[in-house]
């Protein structure tokens, strides 16, 4: 799905746009709100917020059933910054979820999150300098400037898992367009890291698909045609992979405080 968004509209977007507005509340967890364009210094708030909210809850935390994730609403803004802020999304595996719009530079943060919780438009497009900073240069030095951007922020989704189709979709709209990802490109893009994955799965374990499929049924008092024993193990397991999961969201949310 291709939309164009014509100069006009950009510039009018960008220009109502200020420095991200970075809060949180609780509401039946921690939510971190980041809102409007991301900009230079944007990292260093969110970081501050993170430690005031952990600090605050560690005792809730150590009991590990504290709830932390970040509602992002933003058109994009400094790429760099946006990483920065990426690198600590996807180290302490944060789960992230679009309130409205993820556009342009906004995408990093969401693509680097293990736990990737889209209710709304992911926009895609290629990076690029601030225009007027990038309009200052020489053509040659504009030229190895955009190669060594593309080339740094394509090692950086490769890190992160994104396939390497979407990377090049991505670099192959110019930055006054944009690509609006579909239902099908989200099943391909927003799935657990493989490493991430394997690694849960190596400290937890796992269930078959049927047996989460009946694990669900069963929790939610549906019959199902299986004996009494199976129905227990199904409870059980469920039980055990959960705790566990609770303890790696818990170890990852105290190692927030070594962000000091």
């Amino acid at each position: 799905m291709r939309i164009v968004f014509f100069l006009i509209s950009f510039f009018l977007i960008t220009m109502s746009s200020f420095a991200a507005d970075i809060t949180y509340r609780d509401v039946l967890g921690y939510e971190i709100y980041i809102n409007g364009k991301i900009e230079k210094g944007d990292k260093d708030k969110f970081v501050k917020t993170l430690l005031e909210i952990v600090g605050n809850n560690i005792e809730e935390i150590k009991e590990g059933n504290f709830q932390l994730i970040v509602v992002i609403d933003s058109n994009g803004g400094d790429v760099f910054e946006s990483i920065e802020i990426a690198k600590i999304v996807r180290e302490k595996q944060l789960p992230v979820l679009i309130r409205n719009n993820c556009y342009s530079a906004c995408s990093f943060i969401l693509l680097s999150s293990v736990d990737k919780r889209v209710a709304s438009s992911l926009g895609l497009h290629r990076p690029y300098f601030d225009k007027t900073y990038f309009a200052g240069l020489t053509y040659e030095d504009a030229d190895v400037e955009h190669k060594k951007l593309l080339s740094y922020t394509r090692k950086y989704l490769e890190s992160v898992d994104v396939p390497t189709r979407y990377i090049d979709l991505m670099f192959s709209y110019p930055s006054d367009e944009m690509y609006i990802t579909s239902d099908q490109d989200r099943k391909h893009l927003f799935g657990e890291p493989p490493a991430y994955s394997e690694w849960v799965k190596s400290k937890c374990g796992s269930m078959t698909k049927q047996e989460v499929e009946d694990y669900i049924n069963v929790s939610f008092n549906q019959n199902i045609n299986a004996s009494n024993g199976y129905k227990q193990y199904l409870m059980e397991k469920g039980s055990q992979l959960n705790k566990c999961n609770d303890e790696i969201r818990k170890n990852a949310q105290l190692s927030i405080m070594d962000l000091k």
